[in-house]
């Protein structure tokens, strides 16, 4: 059975973060993962999720970016559902992203660029991201995040 520290609910029922919180915290999460900054042993940890018939499914982690960054991110997001919320979020936010779904706000990165370590994710993205509500699958509806990136003022 899990505790409530490591409970991970639904990603329908992600709660809105603030703009700051959800911005650091992705700052957070690209930089453990590229290895800058000191990030928990991802093979220590385990994390529990529901899946979408509600049974529990026990998460244990190999040491790869991307367990370094959730890792990093679970440290520093002590409440259970701005944690759970900012990684659903963070995981629509690169499919989106990795699929290249968010041009011309946000290319994908692509190995020809010079510097891969660089990649900035507009302010009206995140704003989007931070706020909109997700499917049961835990990804966005592409249309309308890109309406409401479109009409951003930011």
């Amino acid at each position: 059975m899990f505790d409530d520290d490591d409970f991970v609910f639904l990603p329908q029922n992600a709660i809105e973060l603030e703009l700051d919180v959800f911005s650091r915290h992705l700052d957070l999460a690209l930089a453990a993962g590229a290895g800058l900054v000191p990030a928990p042993d991802p093979r220590k940890k385990k994390v529990y999720l529901l899946d979408e018939d509600s049974k529990e499914l026990e998460i244990t982690f190999t040491d790869r970016p991307e367990n370094r960054a959730i890792l990093a991110v679970k440290e520093s997001l002590k409440d259970t559902r701005q944690f759970s919320s900012f990684m659903w979020r963070f995981w629509a936010l690169m499919d989106l992203i990795r699929e290249d779904k968010l041009r011309p706000w946000c290319p994908r990165p692509t190995d020809d660029d010079n510097d891969d370590d660089e990649f900035i994710i507009p302010a009206r993205v995140l704003d989007v991201a931070r706020r909109m509500r997700l499917n049961k699958r835990g990804a966005f509806n592409v249309s309308n995040f890109r309406r409401l990136v479109a009409r951003s003022n930011l």
